[in-house]
């Protein structure tokens, strides 16, 4: 609890190194491609939109850097849809999804686009768990990344001080993250 209460927002960054044609292949899951160029492919899942609307909101975000010139995928996290599709999984009521069966299907979806993409680099970037994120517990990121590290992927967590589940301070942060990942 130390540390991880005094986060306020966390990032997560996964990334592989790898050029290639892109196909709209998500794998189990959903989502919407927004664009396509540069040298990686910059997949964003979005929190978990606890208030039951569709989610929507990081396709705008998505759209906003495919204009940069990044390829970009919106995709939906396990049972969560966007009003005209959903992904495979359980949202649980949208409580408690971290679940084998549905990071598994995360898992296979990230797989997929990067199947479809080979030789393209491919970023990774979600949020939750902060200290003012009135959503999740904050100790959730860093054991995510930590189980992503020893399963032999580069992970990081970036700390975002300023930031709640989801506010003009995080989502700065989340684009940063994602544009430096895309562009080395």
């Amino acid at each position: 609890m130390i540390d991880s209460l005094k986060l306020i927002a966390a990032v997560l960054v996964a990334s592989t190194p790898g050029a290639g044609a892109f196909a709209d292949d998500f794998g189990p899951l959903k989502g919407t491609k927004c664009g396509s160029g540069g040298k990686s492919v910059v997949v964003f899942l979005h929190g978990d939109a606890s208030r039951g609307a569709p989610a929507t909101y990081h396709c705008a975000l998505m759209r906003q850097r495919a204009q940069e010139g990044v390829t970009t995928i919106a995709l939906l996290r396990p049972g969560y849809d966007d009003g005209t599709q959903t992904s495979a999984g359980a949202n649980h009521e949208r409580r408690d999804q971290d679940t084998k069966a549905n990071n598994d299907l995360v898992a296979k979806s990230w797989s997929a686009v990067k199947d479809v993409n080979p030789g393209e680099g491919l970023a990774v970037a979600g949020h939750t768990d902060g200290a003012d994120d009135d959503n999740r517990w904050p100790g959730l990121a860093a054991v995510y990344i930590a189980k992503v590290k020893s399963a032999g992927a580069p992970a990081q967590l970036v700390k975002t001080s300023g930031a709640n589940h989801w506010n003009g301070t995080l989502q700065s942060a989340v684009v940063k993250t994602m544009i430096a990942e895309a562009t080395r």
